[in-house]
């Protein structure tokens, strides 16, 4: 069975103990919109042997805990597009001018709702 994200989301509620369903269903939850279909979900994971119900309280077995742990470890890996070599230096930042007057907005005040505010120069 592929854990898609509510699988994920249901052992990891589970993880912090056994609850019933009403928690589940009616208490405070991360996603309010997925709550509605735990009573769904729960029977799907408890087939195939991620938990089980004892005593009207949802568990998550031993079993459950590894694939919780697969899932996000796999989720976690860092992948990269590229690499570079040399350090980076900025140089599309710095001033250069393409066309005549440009910059020339550096030389006024900045407007801050009915206030002008004079530009802070580098020191």
């Amino acid at each position: 069975m592929r854990l898609n994200l509510t699988h994920r989301t249901l052992l990891k509620r589970l993880s912090n103990g056994p609850r019933t369903m009403l928690e589940m269903t009616h208490s405070h939850t991360d996603n309010n919109s997925v709550s509605f279909h735990y009573q769904r979900y729960l029977p799907e994971l408890e087939r195939f042997g991620y938990v089980i119900n004892h005593d009207d309280k949802w568990h998550l077995t031993e079993y459950g805990r590894m694939e919780m742990n697969r899932a996000i470890s796999g989720a976690a890996m860092r992948i990269e597009n590229g690499s570079t070599t040399e350090k980076y230096d900025g140089k599309e930042l710095r001033m250069s001018v393409f066309r005549r007057g440009c910059y020339d907005f550096l030389q006024l005040p900045s407007r801050f709702g009915d206030n002008f505010v004079p530009r802070k120069t580098p020191t």
